[in-house]
């Protein structure tokens, strides 16, 4: 929707708006403002409607947007002072409009312009979809330089482990052909362990959830912080594609204080949370926007010896919801009694067993949180 400001000064001012607003086919998709003066938060791009005056001439010729002049004066005189600025090519007046006319006959000013910048913004939008679409076709064509860091990865660190006060964490991944995929990893600070597991649909997806990642890692405080990251990483996104909602963006991110060994954050879409006896957290087809934040969250308390473990969305889609003929949470239930090692190679052996090549479909990734028995935490 476009922005138009109006600063009136009188009543036939305010009619001529008011005429406007109801006349104007194309006024429905404007959102008119009333203002009483310029100021730096206004849109470089909107549109203001105002009454002229040696005031508001001076406000034009410093402020960056875009002007109709709203005049009642014919005396040549009077005008001269805006038929100069008219004549500046770099002034951003679009037009002149007699106010004791008939508002239609600034129409097509009015076309031209909103025709104009809706051209310019869309022109931008799709150089900024193409060139994300260029960037991803450009990783895609190095993918089997890619897969093949991905399978030395894979012999080089089988298990990764990392142990905080009272809490130890496991992680097992395994690489898929599909671009995009799983990044995890770990931030420590103060008495906080921050867990972020993302799903992404492209590599250039995946390079903005870990550039933003990087940056949270040198200021990172607390779970008021969350949102602000996912901010950030959709807002990213959105200019790259060009769209409103991004699809198939996965995310879960889980603070543990390890003092209280409360465990809070978000999670959108296929991650599965699983404890030895139920799933503590069940995983949703929210997207990743702000309306769904609220929805998003969940919190609970981890006990001494609990283990949880976490799916990332490629388990699912890689076993389409079933392993060894039965319901893939219920599987990995059923075994979550085994060693870490142990249940990472059960896990990943029967995604693997039926494939060709050396990879999964899409990437998969298993996290092991296991609780000290004897950790002593605040009450």
């Amino acid at each position: 929707m476009s922005l138009v400001y109006y600063l009136i000064d009188d009543d036939l001012g305010e009619e001529y708006i008011d005429e406007l607003k109801n006349t104007y086919q194309a006024s429905s998709k404007l959102n008119f403002t009333k203002i009483s003066s310029f100021s730096e938060s206004m849109k470089e791009n909107c549109l203001v409607v105002v009454q002229y005056s040696s005031a508001n001439l001076n406000l034009c010729r410093s402020y960056p947007g875009y002007f109709l002049f709203l005049v009642e004066q014919d005396e040549a005189t009077f005008l001269k002072p805006l038929v100069e600025l008219c004549n500046d090519e770099f002034s951003g007046i679009i037009g002149v409009a007699d106010i004791k006319q008939p508002v239609e006959l600034c129409f097509p000013m009015l076309n031209q312009f909103f025709s104009s910048s809706t051209s310019v913004e869309d022109e931008g939008q799709k150089k900024m979809h193409d060139m994300g679409k260029k960037l991803d076709e450009l990783v895609s064509n190095s993918l089997t330089e890619l897969h093949r860091v991905k399978k030395l990865h894979e012999h080089i660190v089988p298990l990764r482990s990392s142990k905080f006060k009272g809490v130890e964490l496991f992680s097992k991944y395994f690489a898929g052909q599909s671009s995009g995929g799983d990044f995890f990893d770990v931030i420590e600070s103060g008495g906080s362990v921050l867990l972020l597991l993302a799903s992404t649909p492209s590599y250039v997806f995946s390079s903005v959830v870990l550039t933003n990642f990087i940056q949270l890692k040198e200021r990172y405080r607390g779970v008021e912080q969350l949102d602000e990251f996912l901010d950030s990483c959709v807002a990213e996104m959105r200019s790259l594609s060009g769209n409103s909602i991004i699809n198939d963006f996965e995310v879960l991110l889980a603070n543990i204080d390890t003092s209280t060994l409360q465990i809070e954050g978000r999670i959108f879409g296929k991650i599965d949370v699983i404890s030895e006896k139920a799933r503590q957290v069940e995983s949703n087809q929210f997207p990743v926007d702000k309306p769904f934040y609220e929805k998003a969250k969940f919190s609970f308390e981890l006990e001494r010896g609990e283990r949880v473990l976490i799916l990332s969305p490629g388990i699912h889609k890689n076993c389409d919801g079933i392993i060894n003929g039965e319901e893939y949470i219920r599987f990995v239930q059923n075994n979550m009694g085994e060693q870490p090692k142990n249940l990472f190679n059960e896990i990943f052996f029967q995604l693997k067993k039926d494939v060709e090549g050396d990879f999964l479909k899409h990437d998969a990734t298993v996290i092991l949180l296991e609780v000290d028995t004897n950790v002593i935490h605040k009450i």
